[in-house]
């Protein structure tokens, strides 16, 4: 079930051999990552859970990704960044994190469930730039730039017009956190990232 796992382990030891030549491994910190993300999110995957969130998973976590995950976490208690973290970002590192892309992704998916015609809004680029303070010409670049169907969001709505109300409903949300991140015009606040 989680085949990502013996990939990490793989890149894991490349990325030591690399540092321990003192060569430039930027690139290999990056895939590590990646791949220890994909990792988690196959830990996540509702086929690991038959039973359910409260349930037992078909495969646990590997100890020493908890043992990773709770290390990095201890610097970040103490006001540190974690030197794997630290070395990964630097010049050309996106400007906006994977939380505010997803809620980008919800706006882009109003307007698109908007023009499919199944939510009824005469105005929703304006509804939008409101909902995240921005202003409309953002928006209407990110509806350029974001490739989204409204089938990525709510995956257990039943079908596209069940999951538009729930897109309509989040969407606000999705505005107020990217607000209180920081992004929009109302400055910034602490916020706790929340799944789509």
């Amino acid at each position: 079930m989680l085949d990502a796992w013996p990939l990490y382990k793989h890149a894991a030891r490349e990325l030591s051999q690399l540092q321990a030549a003192g060569q430039d491994h930027r690139n290999e910190l990056r895939a590590a990552f990646e791949i220890f993300e994909l990792t988690l999110r196959e830990y996540l995957l509702p086929e690991n859970w038959p039973d359910g969130p409260g349930g037992n998973p078909i495969e646990p976590l590997p100890v020493e990704a908890a043992f990773i995950v709770a290390d990095m976490i201890s610097y970040i208690r103490a006001g540190k960044l974690p030197k794997p973290i630290s070395e990964m970002i630097g010049p050309g590192s996106p400007g906006i994190g994977p939380s505010e892309s997803r809620d980008i992704g919800l706006a882009v998916a109003y307007r698109v469930a908007v023009d499919q015609g199944l939510i009824d809004d005469p105005s929703p680029v304006a509804t939008i730039a409101h909902a995240f303070g921005v202003t409309r010409r953002s928006v209407s670049r990110w509806c350029k730039n974001y490739n989204v169907l409204i089938s990525d969001f709510f995956p257990d709505a039943r079908d596209d017009q069940e999951r538009s109300t729930c897109i309509a409903s989040a969407m606000p949300e999705a505005g107020l956190r990217y607000r209180n991140g920081g992004r929009g015009a109302d400055g910034r606040a602490s916020t706790w990232d929340t799944p789509r």
